[in-house]
């Protein structure tokens, strides 16, 4: 993770503090030895982007949401999963020649966090950059998902009976991910009162639950540009990737979001104890084990 240390009154290149820039307002500036820092705010929705100006021919960038859940059932996790496999205002499937871009960039994933979904991309030619940018603005922003009921069942989870005799079983992508990972300890007892409480990725006795209603209740309310944070690491032109982000940003207003996330004081010298099942594969029996060290940082009530 970096750590971004901003001034407020500085210069470099053509930006300024204060200046307007294809819909970001720049308001600070970091001019190192070997790489300069802009943090931009976009004008209409408030959408942060923390831009970094290096000589590395890699581009990247980084956009993140802040997704907090209020169960187990996966849907942060099965999101991630949806909105780069499924159409949306302007893109197909991700086999359809307008997304091919993707098998040329240096990477391309989605990762889900306690709190915080990011989809990111990298290449080292700017012309694909840009595409694979408004690839991302659109399956993030503008997804179609919500025409394809059949989502839910491929990605999250779904009843699934070989034969006739054999015992009908769950699958799906995020339920078989989660089922060789997790195990039956919880969070609720280091995490009392708060999102982390809960597992984003989902637990294997909870992703049944999920519904496909909830999945767009979930997108519609978090996937919003006044939500997120964006990371940007470029060589060439800075303002073409602006005007691209704003083409799509501007199409919404502005939203209030609580983007701080809370925390709690894990109570001192408290004993929690929690059973957890031992996994095993073709490699053998395997154990799992997470040990959570906590710091009070800020109160809940």
């Amino acid at each position: 993770m970096l750590v971004f240390i901003l001034i407020s009154i500085c210069k470099a290149n053509t930006f300024e503090v204060n200046e307007a820039y294809a819909g970001f307002q720049c308001f600070a500036v970091n001019d190192g030895t070997d790489i300069t820092m802009f943090h931009l705010r976009h004008l209409k929705t408030g959408a942060e982007l923390i831009a970094v100006e290096t000589d590395d021919e890699e581009e990247s960038f980084d956009i993140s949401f802040k997704t907090p859940s209020n169960n187990s059932h996966g849907t942060a996790h099965a999101l991630e999963h949806i909105l780069l496999s499924y159409p949306s205002r302007k893109y197909d499937f991700a086999n359809g020649p307008d997304v091919l871009v993707l098998l040329r960039l240096n990477m391309w994933n989605a990762h889900t966090f306690p709190s915080i979904t990011n989809f990111v991309f990298s290449s080292g030619h700017p012309q694909d950059f840009n595409k694979a940018l408004r690839l991302y603005m659109d399956r993030v922003l503008f997804s179609n998902f919500g025409e394809y009921p059949e989502s839910l069942k491929r990605e999250a989870w779904r009843y699934e009976l070989k034969s006739l005799d054999s015992q009908v079983k769950y699958n799906g992508i995020v339920m078989s991910e989660v089922k060789g990972v997790h195990n039956s300890v919880r969070n609720e007892g280091f995490f009392p009162g708060t999102p982390e409480r809960f597992d984003s990725g989902g637990l294997p006795s909870e992703i049944p639950k999920l519904t496909f209603s909830e999945l767009k209740k979930f997108y519609s309310h978090n996937y919003h540009p006044s939500n997120s944070k964006i990371g940007l690491i470029f060589k060439t032109d800075l303002k073409s990737r602006l005007e691209i982000m704003d083409e799509y940003f501007s199409e919404f207003s502005h939203k209030q979001f609580d983007k701080k996330l809370p925390y709690t004081t894990i109570y001192g010298g408290k004993e929690s104890r929690r059973g957890y099942s031992q996994n095993t594969d073709s490699v053998g029996p395997r154990t799992h084990f997470t040990y959570y060290m906590g710091f009070e940082t800020s109160r809940t009530r």
